[in-house]
This record gives C-alpha cells, structure tokens and sequence, in this order.
C-alpha cells in the first residue's frame, strides 16, 4: 500500500516539478526505504542513487539531504553484509551531518550507532 501510494506520488511530483527536483528525490528516497523494509536492497539501492544524485545536483554534497541518502545507502549495503561500502556511507554521512546539524542532533547520533553495529557485525 505505502509503495504504491509513494510511487503514484512520484508520478504527480516529476509531473509537476521535473525529474531533478528536490520533492522528486525525497519521494526516491521514501520509496527505496520502503522496499529495503521489504528486503528488496538492490531496487531500493537504485531508488537511494537516484536521490543521491539530484541532491548532490540541486543542494550540493554538504547538505542534511545528501547525508540521509548516503546514510540510507550504507544501510543497504550494510543488509547486504557489504560492510566496507557501508561503513564509507555512514562516514560520508556523519562527517556531513557534523557540519550542518547541532553536535547533538539525532540523525547524527543515528549515524554513531550504526557504525557502532558495523563494528561489532550487528547490522
């Protein structure tokens, strides 16, 4: 149901905005988390990308935005047992995170514990 409804409303946004809209990679990313719940990491992976890269064209790579995609991304790979790649994301997100958010914002203690799991082989 939620996978249906967030693909419908990408439809709508890419309509109305264009494929390189911020609106349109939220709604990837949305859609990827959905379908990396589900199991499905390779096509949530390519919906992750796809964000990641009209982020990194509209806000740049050092916004909150790019952060949680490349956070979402290591979760993926993170799933996969794909350790070293994920670690490289959630460390590309927390340095990012760092920069723009409050030293005690959660997605940056989010980031901290997920690399924590990484060390310990808990994904």
């Amino acid at each position: 149901m939620a996978l249906e409804s967030f693909k419908k409303a990408l439809e709508v946004r890419i309509e109305n905005f264009g494929l390189m809209h911020a609106d349109v990679a939220k709604t990837y990313n949305k859609i990827g988390k959905v379908l990396y719940l589900q199991g499905n990491h390779a096509q949530a992976l390519d919906y992750y990308l796809k964000a990641f890269a009209i982020f990194e064209n509209n806000v740049g790579i050092e916004h909150a935005y790019t952060a949680k995609t490349y956070e979402n991304i290591g979760e993926v790979y993170c799933g996969q047992g794909n350790y070293n790649q994920a670690m490289d994301n959630f460390q590309k997100a927390l340095v990012i995170f760092e920069k723009v958010l409050p030293k005690e914002h959660s997605a940056i203690i989010h980031v901290k514990e997920l690399i924590k799991k990484i060390n310990t082989s808990d994904c």
